[in-house]
């Protein structure tokens, strides 16, 4: 069992304990729910997959802010805390400040406290009082040493600065103006050194949308440089090619096991989480170093060739070709965002 594995497990069972009923609680422990105790978080959950199908911002009652808790906050922590272990560091001798913008149930926050060894000093912020409130109670129960505050608007913020800023799931419910002022806001709190990261499903409006976002970061923000998934700072070679492309990846297999009561309300919703496709951008502030290489976007297959992006931009590598190369074995096998060093 992978350690973030290990943390999903800690993590329901800390959801569980604050969100259901004494009843399925115990039906939990014992290891498995009744759908009778799950009914009515099975219909919050449809009505909230629902709601977020539209781009506009969305209201949960207290009820759906706790279906969501249960489904949609493991799911999200788990894309978040890989991210975190695999592309973060920091170099500190104080605490790491971190803002969780448009946190929900806690969803950043949690997986930085899940992925930092250093201490931390957590910003919540969201909409919904019942959101942020939850945020900190069960961030305050999964880390107890973690420091936390909840910000009720962000000019509360205007002297502040972050080493680590989250936007997770945030930017799909903004239109326009709105949204753009959202991201020049979270770039200004970013300090130096500091990470922006962005995460947004991996639907192909809501990535090609995120895409766009990127390239106006770096052309409007020249202070910052995109530190994944790209490997150039130019304007992002997708979007000028083929329009069903959209740039996502998947989490690996060892980082991602559906915690139990999750499996359960998947069969109960005829969803799918049994893989976890996600589409995201970190950027950091004032760090001139470039990162090298091709991260493959699409694997190999009999039907189709392997679409690779990096330094150069997209290349692709058919059955023909790959045959020539080492890395052959690796552009089949190729699980989501995975690097390749191609040589000949």
């Amino acid at each position: 069992m992978s350690e973030l594995t290990r943390e999903l497990l800690l993590l329901e069972e800390l959801v569980v304990n604050f969100v259901l009923l004494e009843p399925a609680k115990e039906q939990y422990r014992l290891g498995k729910v009744s759908k009778m105790e799950l009914e009515s978080y099975v219909e919050q959950l449809t009505a909230i997959s629902t709601k977020y199908l539209g781009a506009q911002t969305v209201k949960l009652s207290r009820q759906e802010v706790a279906a969501y808790a249960l489904y949609y906050l493991p799911i999200n922590f788990a894309k978040l805390a890989y991210l975190f272990r695999q592309e973060l560091s920091f170099n500190l001798s104080r605490p790491i400040r971190v803002l969780d913008f448009g946190c929900g149930p806690g969803t950043g926050a949690l997986a930085a406290a899940s992925s930092f060894n250093l201490a931390l000093e957590i910003s919540l912020f969201d909409a919904s009082t019942e959101c942020s409130s939850l945020a900190k109670r069960l961030l305050e129960s999964y880390r107890p040493k973690t420091t936390s505050n909840i910000v009720p608007s962000l000019t509360k913020l205007q002297t502040s600065t972050f080493d680590l800023v989250i936007a997770a799931n945030v930017l799909t419910e903004l239109l326009g103006s709105s949204r753009q002022a959202a991201i020049d806001q979270l770039l200004q709190l970013v300090d130096k050194d500091g990470y922006l990261v962005l995460l947004e499903p991996a639907l192909k409006v809501c990535t090609q949308n995120l895409m766009s976002d990127r390239d106006k970061i770096l052309v409007q923000h020249a202070d910052f440089s995109v530190r994944f998934p790209c490997f150039t700072q130019e304007a992002c070679p997708m979007l000028r090619g083929d329009k069903d492309d959209w740039c996502h990846g998947q989490l690996p297999h060892q980082a991602w096991e559906r915690p139990p009561l999750l499996r359960q309300l998947d069969e109960l919703l005829e969803f799918n989480k049994h893989r976890v496709k996600y589409a995201a951008f970190i950027f950091q502030r004032n760090n001139q170093s470039r990162p090298s290489g091709y991260r493959i976007l699409r694997p190999l297959t009999k039907k189709h060739a392997a679409l690779l992006c990096g330094e150069k931009g997209l290349i692709q590598i058919d059955a023909r070709q790959a045959k020539k190369m080492q890395s052959k074995r690796a552009l089949k096998n190729a699980e989501g965002f995975e690097v390749l060093g191609i040589t000949n």
